[in-house]
């Protein structure tokens, strides 16, 4: 009983901020890039971005590491959501890419 009081009065006090999601823009990035020309995008600060479609010839990272590859694309997996400051790159060897992504701003 004490477990369930104390896990009551925690929760009455912590500050849980809960945030909306507004609409800002559609961002569609097409085209080709190599080692020498690559593709880098940072999710600006207050914005949240939604992955709604995908199509590349080779990886798209995400913060450095693998997120999508020609190999295991699967629109089954969209949407993907990432957060401000996350870092989306691609480019390699004259590799295509094509990415549909909506970016939501964050409300208070």
């Amino acid at each position: 009983m004490k477990y369930i009081i104390t896990l009551c009065l925690a929760l009455a006090f912590s500050s849980i901020d809960a945030q909306n999601l507004q609409f800002s823009q559609v961002l569609t990035f097409t085209g080709s890039y190599s080692s020498n020309n690559q593709w880098t995008q940072v999710v600006p600060d207050g914005k949240v971005w939604k992955i709604e479609f995908a199509q590349v010839s080779s990886i798209l990272r995400l913060n450095g590491k693998a997120l999508l590859t020609n190999s295991n694309l699967n629109q089954n997996q969209f949407p993907i959501w990432i957060k401000a400051g996350d870092v989306l790159s691609f480019g390699n060897n004259s590799d295509d890419l094509n990415i549909s992504i909506i970016e939501f701003t964050l409300v208070p």
